[in-house]
């Protein structure tokens, strides 16, 4: 036989006899539409109707969308817009709990923030249609804070205390102490006894190497000088020259002590002054405001009325700004179609102060002013207008 004479005989269901059955069947349908033009109208407008009316609710009800964390972080990193979904809670200070207890947060100054953060697996996006604050406890609280500060008045260097606090603090043991520096560099400085730098010890035979002092209580937002001295001529000459002293203040009120840098002493434009340094992914993000009236207590819901969508992932802060100190236990709960997202409960203590930032450092510079021992707050009715805190000046941020 020859080569010419040999066939190749395709076995049924091989490669090739599938092909010409598709090409098959496409003529036919072809033919089919050609000699029926209605069937090519109809199919047109049913197909785009299927599509239309299944994907939707394909989209809609596919998939999930959750709640997947919440925590507790300071309102400014709310307003500073930190990464939504990468939450770094070694800075957040969450203290540990077992699942299903109550976490109890840290202290936070004027108002914190709750971040919720949700994902969505659905083919199309969700909607949080609205929010509320549940306030399950509300306790008013107070405290005091007391902030310390030093001036010169020509060769005089006056200390300060202020209660920034919306309660009376308690009376402290003060150590203040001084040393020398090249400049205002603490890592230069080499000691400088309190002999050397008050003008009234300097002739002392006794080395006195710090001065200690035990402050009265002070009332919400009042103010008080609590030491004065001039300088020794040791010390003009030191600052003179263009060296510093730096002044340190070991504050002990109860079984807390801390320590502080008031400034440093030195000399500008032939004036003693005291120097302070330097100044003390793909996800959205939402930021919602809430203010909570303590008066009105706890055991009740706040209308949040947040409104934002959700695809893939997503995360709403929620700043809440109490009208005063308090105690809270609160949690946040979302609305998503027919379905309620809350998150876990959070007892926080919010401390909210008599005045804003630096308004202490303001009436401690009024009172070196005017040559005031002591101040009381408010009784300067502009000063007051000035440096009062006003806790819903946080909402005007958003």
């Amino acid at each position: 036989m020859s080569m010419k004479d040999k066939k190749i005989v395709p076995f049924p269901g091989t490669e090739m006899e599938n092909k010409k059955s598709e090409k098959g069947w496409i003529k036919r349908i072809l033919a089919l539409l050609v000699r029926h033009p209605l069937y090519t109208v109809l199919i047109g407008v049913i197909i785009p109707v299927i599509i239309g009316v299944i994907g939707p609710f394909l989209g809609k009800n596919i998939g999930t969308t959750e709640l997947t964390e919440s925590y507790i972080m300071p309102y400014t990193y709310a307003q500073e817009n930190y990464i939504a979904n990468a939450p770094r809670r070694q800075n957040i200070n969450v203290s540990g709990a077992q699942d299903g207890e109550i976490k109890t947060e840290d202290f936070y100054n004027e108002a914190c923030a709750l971040r919720a953060v949700f994902s969505c697996s659905k083919i199309s996006m969700s909607q949080v249609t609205d929010s509320l604050l549940n306030v399950y406890s509300l306790e008013p609280y107070t405290y005091a804070n007391v902030n310390y500060f030093a001036f010169a008045k020509e060769n005089e260097v006056r200390f300060y205390a202020v209660n920034s606090g919306d309660g009376a603090s308690e009376p402290a043991e003060l150590s203040f102490s001084a040393k020398l520096c090249p400049e205002m560099d603490l890592a230069e400085e080499i000691a400088f006894t309190w002999t050397d730098l008050d003008a009234e010890l300097s002739e002392s035979s006794e080395v006195q190497e710090t001065l200690e002092i035990k402050s009265e209580s002070l009332g919400a937002g009042d103010g008080i000088q609590i030491y004065s001295f001039l300088l020794s001529d040791l010390a003009l000459e030191q600052i003179e020259s263009g060296k510093s002293i730096a002044l340190h203040l070991d504050v002990k009120e109860q079984e807390e002590e801390t320590s502080l840098i008031l400034g440093w002493l030195s000399m500008y434009d032939g004036k003693v002054i005291v120097g302070t340094g330097g100044g003390d992914g793909d996800t959205d993000k939402y930021t919602y405001y809430v203010y909570v009236d303590v008066e009105n207590g706890g055991d009740r819901k706040i209308p949040v009325n947040a409104v934002f969508n959700i695809q893939d992932h997503a995360a709403a802060d929620t700043v809440i700004i109490p009208s005063r100190s308090c105690k809270m236990e609160y949690s946040m709960s979302y609305q998503v179609g027919e379905k309620e997202l809350e998150t876990e409960r959070f007892i926080s203590t919010i401390r909210v102060p008599r005045y804003k930032a630096l308004g202490a450092h303001e009436v401690a510079f009024h009172m070196n002013e005017k040559d005031l021992d002591k101040y009381s707050y408010g009784s300067d009715k502009e000063l007051h207008e000035k440096v009062k805190f006003d806790p819903t000046s946080l909402m005007a941020d958003k």
